[in-house]
Protein backbone atom coordinates (compact mmCIF):
# COMPACT_ATOMS: atom_id res chain seq x y z
CA UNK A 1 0.00 0.00 0.00
CA UNK A 2 1.62 3.15 -0.77
CA UNK A 3 0.50 6.98 0.66
CA UNK A 4 0.82 10.06 -0.92
CA UNK A 5 2.05 12.73 1.31
CA UNK A 6 2.57 16.81 -0.44
CA UNK A 7 4.84 19.89 0.61
CA UNK A 8 4.16 23.00 -0.76
CA UNK A 9 7.66 24.58 -1.37
CA UNK A 10 7.88 27.70 -3.41
CA UNK A 11 4.52 27.24 -5.18
CA UNK A 12 5.31 23.75 -6.30
CA UNK A 13 3.67 20.19 -4.85
CA UNK A 14 6.94 17.72 -3.87
CA UNK A 15 5.46 14.44 -3.48
CA UNK A 16 6.59 12.19 -0.43
CA UNK A 17 5.93 8.49 -0.60
CA UNK A 18 4.92 6.32 2.13
CA UNK A 19 6.12 2.94 0.90
CA UNK A 20 6.82 -0.95 1.62
CA UNK A 21 10.09 -2.71 0.47
CA UNK A 22 7.79 -4.61 -1.99
CA UNK A 23 6.99 -1.36 -3.84
CA UNK A 24 10.62 0.60 -4.04
CA UNK A 25 14.21 -0.73 -4.46
CA UNK A 26 15.35 0.35 -1.67
CA UNK A 27 17.79 -1.46 1.50
CA UNK A 28 15.76 -0.03 4.18
CA UNK A 29 12.76 -2.02 5.67
CA UNK A 30 9.44 -0.81 7.33
CA UNK A 31 6.81 2.24 6.84
CA UNK A 32 9.78 4.63 4.90
CA UNK A 33 9.41 7.86 2.69
CA UNK A 34 11.07 8.88 0.20
CA UNK A 35 11.80 12.17 -1.30
CA UNK A 36 12.79 13.03 -4.71
CA UNK A 37 12.81 16.74 -6.16
CA UNK A 38 12.96 17.23 -10.17
CA UNK A 39 15.94 18.94 -11.09
CA UNK A 40 18.51 16.51 -9.05
CA UNK A 41 19.17 13.00 -9.25
CA UNK A 42 19.85 12.93 -5.29
CA UNK A 43 17.05 11.57 -3.76
CA UNK A 44 16.42 10.34 0.15
CA UNK A 45 14.35 7.44 1.45
CA UNK A 46 14.24 6.96 5.27
CA UNK A 47 11.83 6.52 8.32
CA UNK A 48 11.29 10.23 9.32
CA UNK A 49 8.78 11.89 7.71
CA UNK A 50 9.99 15.24 9.18
CA UNK A 51 13.46 14.56 7.64
CA UNK A 52 12.32 13.89 4.26
CA UNK A 53 10.01 17.22 4.25
CA UNK A 54 12.66 19.24 5.04
CA UNK A 55 14.88 17.54 2.40
CA UNK A 56 12.69 17.98 0.37
CA UNK A 57 12.38 21.88 0.92
CA UNK A 58 16.11 22.22 0.96
CA UNK A 59 16.92 20.64 -2.40
CA UNK A 60 13.80 22.74 -4.51
CA UNK A 61 15.12 25.97 -2.28
CA UNK A 62 18.52 25.59 -3.38
CA UNK A 63 17.97 24.94 -6.97
CA UNK A 64 15.50 27.71 -7.26
CA UNK A 65 18.91 29.72 -7.23
CA UNK A 66 20.51 27.85 -9.73
CA UNK A 67 21.10 29.51 -13.25
CA UNK A 68 21.43 27.58 -16.60
CA UNK A 69 24.10 29.44 -18.00
CA UNK A 70 22.63 31.89 -20.30
CA UNK A 71 23.43 34.69 -18.62
CA UNK A 72 27.24 36.42 -19.34
CA UNK A 73 28.88 34.82 -16.06
CA UNK A 74 27.97 31.70 -17.56
CA UNK A 75 26.89 28.67 -15.13
CA UNK A 76 26.29 29.83 -11.70
CA UNK A 77 24.20 30.33 -8.49
CA UNK A 78 23.08 32.79 -5.80
CA UNK A 79 25.69 32.75 -3.07
CA UNK A 80 24.85 36.17 -1.73
CA UNK A 81 21.75 37.96 0.18
CA UNK A 82 18.67 37.09 -1.32
CA UNK A 83 17.67 39.43 -4.07
CA UNK A 84 21.45 40.34 -5.04
CA UNK A 85 21.76 38.39 -8.59
CA UNK A 86 25.39 37.21 -7.23
CA UNK A 87 27.78 35.21 -5.71
CA UNK A 88 30.47 35.79 -3.10
CA UNK A 89 33.84 34.11 -2.16
CA UNK A 90 32.93 33.19 1.21
CA UNK A 91 29.28 31.91 0.35
CA UNK A 92 30.55 29.78 -2.53
CA UNK A 93 33.13 28.37 -0.48
CA UNK A 94 30.43 27.13 2.10
CA UNK A 95 27.83 26.59 -0.49
CA UNK A 96 30.29 24.19 -2.99
CA UNK A 97 29.75 20.60 -1.16
CA UNK A 98 25.92 21.34 -1.30
CA UNK A 99 25.85 22.15 -4.47
CA UNK A 100 28.18 19.34 -6.02
CA UNK A 101 25.74 16.93 -4.12
CA UNK A 102 23.10 18.58 -6.66
CA UNK A 103 24.83 17.37 -9.23
CA UNK A 104 26.04 20.86 -10.06
CA UNK A 105 29.99 20.25 -10.37
CA UNK A 106 30.20 22.55 -13.44
CA UNK A 107 28.19 25.16 -11.83
CA UNK A 108 31.05 25.16 -9.01
CA UNK A 109 34.05 25.29 -11.19
CA UNK A 110 32.66 27.83 -13.66
CA UNK A 111 32.58 29.83 -10.14
CA UNK A 112 35.45 28.97 -8.09
CA UNK A 113 37.57 29.77 -11.87
CA UNK A 114 36.11 33.11 -12.04
CA UNK A 115 37.46 33.95 -8.42
CA UNK A 116 40.94 32.37 -9.05
CA UNK A 117 41.08 34.34 -12.64
CA UNK A 118 40.90 37.61 -11.01
CA UNK A 119 43.10 38.13 -7.89
CA UNK A 120 45.39 41.08 -9.28
CA UNK A 121 48.73 42.51 -8.22
CA UNK A 122 46.24 45.45 -8.76
CA UNK A 123 44.10 44.65 -5.75
CA UNK A 124 47.09 42.92 -3.24
CA UNK A 125 46.56 39.96 -4.89
CA UNK A 126 42.44 39.76 -3.51
CA UNK A 127 39.64 38.81 -6.18
CA UNK A 128 36.71 40.21 -6.49
CA UNK A 129 34.51 40.04 -3.73
CA UNK A 130 31.39 39.19 -5.37
CA UNK A 131 30.46 38.69 -8.83
CA UNK A 132 27.08 39.38 -10.47
CA UNK A 133 25.55 37.76 -13.20
CA UNK A 134 26.71 40.25 -15.95
CA UNK A 135 30.13 39.38 -14.81
CA UNK A 136 30.96 42.31 -13.25
CA UNK A 137 32.00 42.72 -9.75
CA UNK A 138 28.85 44.04 -7.38
CA UNK A 139 28.98 47.74 -7.67
CA UNK A 140 28.05 48.07 -3.88
CA UNK A 141 31.21 46.38 -3.03
CA UNK A 142 34.07 47.06 -5.66
CA UNK A 143 34.62 50.77 -6.53
CA UNK A 144 37.73 50.60 -8.24
CA UNK A 145 41.11 48.03 -7.51
CA UNK A 146 41.71 50.80 -4.40
CA UNK A 147 38.13 50.90 -2.96
CA UNK A 148 36.61 47.79 -2.32
CA UNK A 149 35.20 45.12 0.02
CA UNK A 150 37.15 42.67 1.15
CA UNK A 151 37.63 39.57 4.17
CA UNK A 152 40.81 38.42 3.88
CA UNK A 153 40.24 34.71 4.73
CA UNK A 154 38.40 34.66 1.52
CA UNK A 155 41.66 33.30 -0.92
CA UNK A 156 42.47 30.84 1.86
CA UNK A 157 38.82 29.19 1.90
CA UNK A 158 37.90 29.62 -1.80
CA UNK A 159 41.70 27.67 -1.76
CA UNK A 160 40.24 24.74 0.01
CA UNK A 161 36.48 24.56 -1.27
CA UNK A 162 38.49 24.00 -5.01
CA UNK A 163 40.57 21.32 -2.59
CA UNK A 164 36.75 19.98 -1.30
CA UNK A 165 36.18 19.66 -5.12
CA UNK A 166 38.69 17.63 -6.30
CA UNK A 167 38.27 15.42 -3.33
CA UNK A 168 34.44 14.85 -4.57
CA UNK A 169 35.11 14.79 -8.55
CA UNK A 170 38.62 13.83 -9.47
CA UNK A 171 38.58 16.69 -11.68
CA UNK A 172 42.18 17.29 -12.71
CA UNK A 173 41.62 20.52 -13.71
CA UNK A 174 41.92 21.79 -9.77
CA UNK A 175 44.86 20.54 -9.91
CA UNK A 176 46.28 21.27 -13.57
CA UNK A 177 44.36 24.08 -15.26
CA UNK A 178 46.35 26.66 -15.07
CA UNK A 179 44.25 29.16 -13.69
CA UNK A 180 43.82 27.00 -10.76
CA UNK A 181 47.38 26.57 -9.56
CA UNK A 182 48.39 29.93 -10.13
CA UNK A 183 45.46 31.27 -7.91
CA UNK A 184 46.78 28.97 -5.33
CA UNK A 185 50.45 30.27 -5.60
CA UNK A 186 49.44 33.51 -5.23
CA UNK A 187 47.33 32.64 -2.17
CA UNK A 188 50.04 31.24 0.10
CA UNK A 189 52.78 33.01 -1.08
CA UNK A 190 52.23 36.85 -2.75
CA UNK A 191 48.88 37.13 -1.19
CA UNK A 192 50.19 35.86 2.22
CA UNK A 193 53.11 37.99 2.12
CA UNK A 194 51.45 41.49 0.89
CA UNK A 195 49.38 41.07 3.32
CA UNK A 196 51.95 40.38 6.23
CA UNK A 197 49.83 37.13 7.09
CA UNK A 198 52.72 34.99 7.76
CA UNK A 199 53.02 33.11 11.04
CA UNK A 200 56.36 35.57 11.75
CA UNK A 201 54.01 38.74 11.61
CA UNK A 202 51.16 38.29 11.12
CA UNK A 203 49.58 39.39 15.39
CA UNK A 204 51.99 42.36 14.37
CA UNK A 205 50.83 43.63 11.26
CA UNK A 206 49.35 46.74 10.55
CA UNK A 207 45.54 46.28 10.74
CA UNK A 208 45.17 49.58 7.77
CA UNK A 209 47.85 47.83 5.76
CA UNK A 210 46.81 49.06 2.05
CA UNK A 211 43.58 50.71 2.95
CA UNK A 212 42.75 53.88 0.77
CA UNK A 213 44.89 56.85 2.07
CA UNK A 214 43.53 59.46 3.61
CA UNK A 215 41.15 56.83 5.13
CA UNK A 216 37.37 57.68 4.82
CA UNK A 217 36.33 56.35 8.87
CA UNK A 218 32.48 55.79 7.28
CA UNK A 219 33.44 54.77 3.45
CA UNK A 220 33.03 51.01 4.05
CA UNK A 221 35.00 50.83 1.00
CA UNK A 222 37.53 51.86 2.94
CA UNK A 223 37.80 49.98 6.22
CA UNK A 224 36.38 47.01 4.82
CA UNK A 225 39.38 46.79 2.39
CA UNK A 226 41.36 43.67 4.26
CA UNK A 227 39.14 42.81 6.68
CA UNK A 228 40.98 40.17 8.93
CA UNK A 229 38.39 38.55 9.64
CA UNK A 230 34.67 37.23 8.43
CA UNK A 231 33.48 38.33 11.75
CA UNK A 232 32.64 41.84 10.74
CA UNK A 233 31.36 43.68 13.97
CA UNK A 234 33.08 47.01 15.37
CA UNK A 235 35.64 46.76 12.17
CA UNK A 236 37.03 50.40 12.94
CA UNK A 237 38.58 48.40 16.51
CA UNK A 238 39.09 44.58 14.99
CA UNK A 239 42.65 43.85 14.70
CA UNK A 240 42.50 40.15 13.77
CA UNK A 241 40.35 37.33 13.69
CA UNK A 242 41.22 33.56 14.76
CA UNK A 243 39.25 32.38 11.33
CA UNK A 244 41.50 34.10 9.43
CA UNK A 245 44.22 32.25 11.14
CA UNK A 246 42.39 28.94 10.99
CA UNK A 247 41.48 29.45 7.18
CA UNK A 248 45.07 30.09 6.69
CA UNK A 249 46.02 26.98 8.39
CA UNK A 250 43.62 24.87 6.31
CA UNK A 251 44.64 25.92 3.11
CA UNK A 252 48.22 25.52 3.92
CA UNK A 253 47.38 21.80 4.74
CA UNK A 254 45.27 21.28 1.89
CA UNK A 255 47.43 22.95 -1.10
CA UNK A 256 50.39 21.03 0.57
CA UNK A 257 48.47 17.78 -0.09
CA UNK A 258 47.86 18.53 -3.76
CA UNK A 259 51.28 19.76 -4.36
CA UNK A 260 52.59 16.40 -3.07
CA UNK A 261 50.38 14.22 -5.52
CA UNK A 262 51.78 16.42 -8.00
CA UNK A 263 55.09 15.24 -6.97
CA UNK A 264 56.24 18.73 -5.71
CA UNK A 265 57.47 17.33 -2.38
CA UNK A 266 59.65 20.32 -0.99
CA UNK A 267 57.63 22.84 -2.10
CA UNK A 268 54.69 20.67 0.45
CA UNK A 269 56.65 20.35 3.17
CA UNK A 270 57.22 23.80 3.21
CA UNK A 271 54.08 24.93 3.27
CA UNK A 272 53.23 22.39 6.15
CA UNK A 273 56.11 23.83 8.25
CA UNK A 274 54.03 27.19 7.91
CA UNK A 275 51.14 25.83 8.76
CA UNK A 276 53.27 24.26 12.23
CA UNK A 277 54.34 27.42 12.65
CA UNK A 278 50.66 29.04 12.55
CA UNK A 279 48.91 26.29 14.41
CA UNK A 280 51.60 26.54 17.10
CA UNK A 281 51.41 30.44 17.21
CA UNK A 282 47.63 29.81 17.66
CA UNK A 283 48.09 27.45 20.44
CA UNK A 284 50.07 29.83 22.57
CA UNK A 285 48.59 33.02 21.70
CA UNK A 286 44.61 32.83 21.16
CA UNK A 287 44.12 30.16 24.01
CA UNK A 288 42.75 31.75 27.51
CA UNK A 289 44.14 30.13 30.03
CA UNK A 290 41.69 31.62 33.00
CA UNK A 291 38.54 30.73 30.65
CA UNK A 292 39.93 27.29 29.37
CA UNK A 293 38.88 28.32 25.76
CA UNK A 294 40.20 30.25 22.58
CA UNK A 295 39.97 33.70 21.83
CA UNK A 296 37.70 34.80 18.82
CA UNK A 297 39.04 38.28 18.04
CA UNK A 298 41.71 40.59 18.92
CA UNK A 299 41.12 44.25 18.73
CA UNK A 300 42.93 47.53 18.86
CA UNK A 301 43.43 48.18 22.45
CA UNK A 302 44.93 44.45 22.30
CA UNK A 303 42.41 43.02 24.25
CA UNK A 304 40.71 39.48 23.05
CA UNK A 305 36.99 39.16 22.77
CA UNK A 306 36.02 35.35 23.60
CA UNK A 307 32.79 34.66 21.94
CA UNK A 308 32.38 31.43 20.39
CA UNK A 309 32.54 30.58 16.61
CA UNK A 310 32.35 27.81 14.57
CA UNK A 311 35.26 28.47 12.28
CA UNK A 312 37.97 27.36 14.72
CA UNK A 313 36.67 23.56 14.79
CA UNK A 314 35.72 24.03 10.93
CA UNK A 315 39.05 24.44 10.29
CA UNK A 316 40.58 21.88 13.23
CA UNK A 317 43.34 24.26 14.14
CA UNK A 318 42.93 22.59 17.25
CA UNK A 319 45.27 19.52 17.91
CA UNK A 320 45.01 19.56 22.15
CA UNK A 321 42.33 16.96 22.54
CA UNK A 322 41.49 18.51 25.49
CA UNK A 323 41.22 22.20 24.11
CA UNK A 324 38.97 20.51 21.21
CA UNK A 325 36.55 19.03 23.87
CA UNK A 326 35.67 22.18 25.56
CA UNK A 327 35.40 24.07 22.06
CA UNK A 328 33.20 21.59 21.06
CA UNK A 329 31.11 21.91 24.18
CA UNK A 330 30.84 25.81 23.82
CA UNK A 331 29.62 25.24 20.35
CA UNK A 332 26.92 22.65 21.42
CA UNK A 333 25.49 25.29 23.66
CA UNK A 334 25.26 27.75 21.07
CA UNK A 335 21.86 29.34 20.79
CA UNK A 336 22.34 32.80 20.06
CA UNK A 337 23.79 32.83 16.67
CA UNK A 338 23.26 34.41 13.54
CA UNK A 339 21.72 32.40 10.20
CA UNK A 340 25.20 32.45 8.63
CA UNK A 341 26.86 31.26 11.56
CA UNK A 342 24.24 28.68 12.28
CA UNK A 343 24.72 27.04 8.92
CA UNK A 344 28.05 25.77 9.98
CA UNK A 345 27.30 24.11 13.50
CA UNK A 346 25.37 21.30 12.04
CA UNK A 347 28.27 19.84 10.07
CA UNK A 348 30.50 20.73 12.54
CA UNK A 349 29.11 19.07 15.75
CA UNK A 350 28.53 15.99 13.63
CA UNK A 351 31.68 15.92 12.78
CA UNK A 352 32.56 16.19 16.41
CA UNK A 353 30.21 13.46 17.48
CA UNK A 354 27.70 15.97 19.02
CA UNK A 355 25.13 14.14 16.81
CA UNK A 356 22.02 14.78 18.81
CA UNK A 357 23.13 18.65 19.07
CA UNK A 358 23.48 18.62 15.52
CA UNK A 359 20.60 16.85 14.37
CA UNK A 360 18.43 19.66 16.08
CA UNK A 361 20.22 22.64 14.58
CA UNK A 362 19.81 21.01 10.86
CA UNK A 363 15.78 20.86 11.91
CA UNK A 364 15.62 24.77 13.04
CA UNK A 365 17.40 25.81 9.99
CA UNK A 366 15.07 24.41 8.02
CA UNK A 367 11.64 24.66 9.91
CA UNK A 368 9.22 26.50 8.01
CA UNK A 369 9.25 29.79 10.15
CA UNK A 370 12.47 30.09 10.20
CA UNK A 371 13.76 33.37 10.04
CA UNK A 372 16.49 33.64 7.01
CA UNK A 373 15.68 30.68 6.09
CA UNK A 374 15.22 31.39 2.51
CA UNK A 375 19.24 32.71 2.46
CA UNK A 376 20.80 30.67 0.04
CA UNK A 377 23.49 29.83 2.33
CA UNK A 378 20.58 27.57 4.26
CA UNK A 379 19.41 25.15 1.98
CA UNK A 380 22.97 24.82 -0.07
CA UNK A 381 25.35 23.79 3.58
CA UNK A 382 21.51 22.25 4.33
CA UNK A 383 22.58 19.04 2.05
CA UNK A 384 26.05 18.87 2.70
CA UNK A 385 25.15 18.70 6.74
CA UNK A 386 22.77 16.16 5.47
CA UNK A 387 24.96 14.06 3.72
CA UNK A 388 28.67 14.66 4.80
CA UNK A 389 27.60 15.16 8.58
CA UNK A 390 24.37 13.17 8.83
CA UNK A 391 25.48 10.26 6.72
CA UNK A 392 28.97 10.70 7.28
CA UNK A 393 29.73 10.68 3.48
CA UNK A 394 33.02 11.41 2.49
CA UNK A 395 35.01 11.27 -0.62
CA UNK A 396 38.72 11.39 -1.10
CA UNK A 397 39.84 10.94 -5.26
CA UNK A 398 43.32 10.91 -4.03
CA UNK A 399 43.09 7.17 -3.30
CA UNK A 400 39.38 6.69 -4.71
CA UNK A 401 38.01 6.12 -1.29
CA UNK A 402 34.98 6.77 0.43
CA UNK A 403 34.11 7.24 3.88
CA UNK A 404 30.93 6.03 6.01
CA UNK A 405 30.14 7.17 9.89
CA UNK A 406 26.42 6.31 10.75
CA UNK A 407 25.97 9.56 12.86
CA UNK A 408 22.18 9.41 13.29
CA UNK A 409 20.75 10.55 16.72
CA UNK A 410 18.46 7.88 17.19
CA UNK A 411 19.08 4.63 16.66
CA UNK A 412 15.28 3.59 15.35
CA UNK A 413 16.20 6.88 12.45
CA UNK A 414 17.66 4.93 9.37
CA UNK A 415 18.29 6.98 5.98
CA UNK A 416 19.18 5.84 2.30
CA UNK A 417 20.73 8.49 -0.05
CA UNK A 418 20.57 7.68 -3.51
CA UNK A 419 22.51 8.77 -6.34
CA UNK A 420 25.44 10.85 -4.33
CA UNK A 421 28.09 12.49 -6.92
CA UNK A 422 30.92 10.95 -6.57
CA UNK A 423 34.12 10.64 -9.41
CA UNK A 424 32.51 9.83 -12.56
CA UNK A 425 29.14 8.73 -10.95
CA UNK A 426 27.37 8.05 -8.07
CA UNK A 427 27.16 5.90 -4.84
CA UNK A 428 24.28 5.28 -3.21
CA UNK A 429 24.42 4.88 0.83
CA UNK A 430 22.18 3.23 3.35
CA UNK A 431 22.26 3.57 7.02
CA UNK A 432 19.92 0.25 8.03
CA UNK A 433 21.01 0.99 11.99
CA UNK A 434 23.98 1.93 13.99
CA UNK A 435 25.76 -1.43 13.23
CA UNK A 436 24.49 -1.67 9.58
CA UNK A 437 25.29 -0.38 6.07
CA UNK A 438 25.25 -0.66 2.81
CA UNK A 439 27.34 1.15 -0.33
CA UNK A 440 26.41 0.52 -3.86
CA UNK A 441 29.07 1.65 -6.76
CA UNK A 442 28.48 2.94 -9.87
CA UNK A 443 31.19 5.62 -10.39
CA UNK A 444 32.55 3.30 -13.72
CA UNK A 445 35.52 1.97 -11.42
CA UNK A 446 36.35 0.03 -8.59
CA UNK A 447 36.35 2.16 -5.11
CA UNK A 448 37.80 1.87 -1.72
CA UNK A 449 35.32 1.41 1.46
CA UNK A 450 36.52 2.95 4.37
CA UNK A 451 32.93 1.56 6.51
CA UNK A 452 33.17 2.86 10.14
CA UNK A 453 30.70 2.34 13.18
CA UNK A 454 30.53 3.84 16.78
CA UNK A 455 32.47 1.40 19.20
CA UNK A 456 35.42 -1.04 19.44
CA UNK A 457 34.40 -3.99 17.71
CA UNK A 458 37.12 -6.97 16.88
CA UNK A 459 35.13 -7.56 13.53
CA UNK A 460 33.06 -5.90 11.08
CA UNK A 461 31.40 -8.13 8.51
CA UNK A 462 31.39 -7.64 4.63
CA UNK A 463 29.20 -9.37 2.71
CA UNK A 464 29.12 -11.75 5.31
CA UNK A 465 32.48 -12.68 5.64
CA UNK A 466 34.39 -11.83 8.86
CA UNK A 467 37.26 -9.20 8.92
CA UNK A 468 39.43 -7.76 11.47
CA UNK A 469 38.51 -4.12 12.56
CA UNK A 470 40.68 -0.99 12.95
CA UNK A 471 39.75 1.25 16.16
CA UNK A 472 40.41 4.92 15.94
CA UNK A 473 39.37 7.81 17.98
CA UNK A 474 37.87 10.90 16.05
CA UNK A 475 38.81 14.48 16.87
CA UNK A 476 35.18 14.61 18.88
CA UNK A 477 36.49 12.04 21.19
CA UNK A 478 34.73 9.04 20.54
CA UNK A 479 36.07 5.14 19.44
CA UNK A 480 35.13 3.93 16.14
CA UNK A 481 36.13 0.77 14.52
CA UNK A 482 36.58 0.33 10.89
CA UNK A 483 37.46 -1.98 7.75
CA UNK A 484 38.60 -1.23 4.15
CA UNK A 485 37.28 -2.93 1.49
CA UNK A 486 36.99 -2.65 -2.28
CA UNK A 487 34.08 -2.41 -3.95
CA UNK A 488 33.74 -2.93 -7.58
CA UNK A 489 31.18 -0.55 -10.11
CA UNK A 490 27.93 -1.67 -9.86
CA UNK A 491 28.27 -4.32 -7.10
CA UNK A 492 27.05 -3.69 -3.97
CA UNK A 493 28.78 -4.06 0.01
CA UNK A 494 27.31 -4.35 2.80
CA UNK A 495 29.14 -3.97 6.03
CA UNK A 496 28.07 -4.59 9.72
CA UNK A 497 28.31 -5.34 13.40
CA UNK A 498 27.40 -9.10 14.60
CA UNK A 499 26.22 -9.42 18.58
Amino acid sequence: MTGRYFLLVLGLQIALTACTPAEKQHYLTGKTYQATVPGTRLSLITTDTTLAARFSWAVQQALHYVHDGSDPVGLWYEAALPGREAFCMRDVAHQSTGTHLLGLADHNKNMLKKFAANVAASRNWCSFWEINRQDKPVPVDYRNDREFWYNLPANYDVLSACYRQYLWTGDEDYLEDKTFPSFYDHTVADYTNTWQLGPDEIMQRNRWLHAPQPLDSTDNLHIARGLPSYEEGNPLRLLLGADLLAFEYTALQNYARMLRLQGRSSRADLLKRQAKKLQDLFDKQWWDKAGQVYHQALFSDRGFVNRPTPFILYNDIVLDSARRKKEIARLATLTDSNIETQTYLPLVLFRHDRNAAAYRHLLDLSRPDKPGRDYPEVSFTWIEALVSGLAGVEADAFSKSIKTLYRLPDDSLAIQLNNIPVFNGGIDVAHLSPTTSVLHNRTGETIRWKAAFYGQFDTIYYNGEPIQAVALTTPGGKTISYIDVYVKDMETGRAEVMP
